[in-house]
């Protein structure tokens, strides 16, 4: 027997995936795996699948095609010297590393900047860039953790400040 928060991240315990059940990460009602979509399948063929349930991202992607329709033409162009107000990087210095695009739901078009909203009122916040959505959303959006984080940042030492000075010599 495996432990709910295992069922939770999608682990099973027996090769009956459809009888299986998972609790979706947004509505917290537990379903039959199947209505949940496969992420990716792991090298062994195991299927991966998403945190939340079909029916919840249904909903989010409708509320999201409705925020793009109202907002999508706010949209930074590419090329602007648009800055993410999260991390202050505009898209020239978001890609020089390698492209990091998110395709859009809506309009199949690539973009550095993702439309981000607040997922409990639903409310239009601005234009984000995926990375800092990603970041902010494997959070949950909590402020607090974030702080938590930031000031982690800035108080232990990183790995990364000894790369940029052996760079920098």
């Amino acid at each position: 027997m495996i432990s709910t928060l295992a069922r939770f991240w999608g682990a099973t315990d027996n090769n009956d995936d459809d009888n299986e059940d998972r609790i979706c990460m947004k509505c917290l009602k537990t379903k039959f795996v199947k209505e949940f979509e496969v992420r990716y399948h792991s090298a062994n063929g195991h299927p991966e699948y998403r945190n939340d349930c079909k029916s919840c991202r249904s909903e989010e992607h409708k509320h999201r095609a409705q925020l793009e329709k109202i907002y999508g033409h706010l949209r930074p162009k590419e090329g602007s010297d648009y800055c993410c107000p999260i991390c202050e990087r505009n898209e020239t210095e978001i890609t020089m590393n390698g492209i990091r695009f998110s395709q859009t739901r809506v309009r199949k078009f690539t973009t550095v900047w993702t439309l981000d909203h607040d997922h409990e009122t639903g409310e239009f916040r601005g234009f984000i860039c995926n990375d800092c959505n990603i970041g902010i959303g494997r959070f949950f959006e909590n402020p607090v953790a974030l702080r938590n984080a930031a000031d982690y940042v800035i108080t232990k030492p990183s790995h990364n400040n000894y790369l940029n000075e052996k760079r920098a010599q």
